[in-house]
């Protein structure tokens, strides 16, 4: 609702939750200079007044940035913003139309695209254009604590001009959970001396995305897994647990029934 010179619209909804470098996003802040950033309290300027190098603990951290340089909209048609399609696949798109450069005659015309799900940042360029001899702009993309950028080589505070040009950011998979398997469930009667039985258990196998994963079995009665199993149903729950933290779990249980007959022998016999 307001567009100006060195101007930032904030805290416009996505209309769903955005994961950027790890964190979690449902607003964005969209600043008139061609990029757009995600802190809040706003960790942001204007951007003015000309490009930067996207690596850098600056004013401006956690940001995406289209095409940044010094950019003057006059009409709000020129940034336009809107949430598309049905949940779990909605797509944030804010285009960039037909922007001029400040004290040039060069030209921004860019659509940013946020994913949902997939997290994935792609962005068209159909015009990135400069006749300031001197001017220059970045493309690309930054995390808050500004330790880590992505971006095209060439395309960082560099002189370089666009045209129906296409680049996505995909963010690296997201850890996967571990897959686990239990030993088949067990059933032995007792021993012919005691209300138990010695079981051989086995051992649950697992895997995962990626190595390092661990397992351990604790029985419901806290008892050793190699100790002997009363009568009755002993549970096992066998957990998974991959480098990065992440769990997963399966049942094994282990049933012990009597069926051993009592023997008996009477007195002698009296005459």
């Amino acid at each position: 609702d307001r567009i100006c010179d060195d101007c930032v619209i904030t805290k416009v909804p996505l209309g769903f939750s955005f994961t950027f470098f790890g964190q979690d996003y449902t607003e964005i802040n969209l600043s008139t200079n061609g990029y757009a950033g995600f802190d809040f309290p706003l960790n942001m300027s204007d951007g003015c007044c000309t490009s930067r190098f996207i690596n850098q603990h600056d004013a401006n951290n956690g940001i995406i940035a289209l095409g940044w340089a010094d950019w003057s909209p006059v009409t709000i048609s020129q940034i336009r913003f809107e949430t598309r399609g049905t949940a779990p696949n909605r797509r944030f798109v804010v285009q960039y139309t037909g922007i001029g450069e400040n004290s040039g005659n060069g030209h921004l015309t860019a659509q940013l695209i946020l994913y949902e799900h997939t997290n994935q940042i792609v962005i068209y360029t159909t015009e990135l254009s400069t006749t300031q001899a001197k001017r220059t702009f970045t493309q690309g993309i930054e995390n808050l604590a500004a330790n880590e950028a992505e971006f095209i080589a060439g395309r960082d505070s560099a002189r370089f001009s666009l045209a129906n040009d296409g680049v996505k950011f995909a963010p690296a998979a997201v850890n996967a959970a571990p897959f686990i398997t239990a030993p088949t469930d067990i059933s032995v009667n007792t021993s012919a001396t005691a209300c138990a039985a010695n079981v051989t258990v086995g051992t649950a196998t697992a895997t995962d995305d990626a190595p390092g994963v661990t397992i351990t079995g604790v029985r419901s009665d806290k008892l050793a897994l190699t100790a002997a199993y009363p009568k009755g149903v002993t549970t096992i729950t066998w957990t998974a647990t991959d480098a990065e933290g992440l769990t997963a779990v399966a049942p094994q249980t282990v049933t012990v029934s009597d069926k051993q007959n009592p023997s008996i022998t009477a007195p002698a016999n009296i005459s």
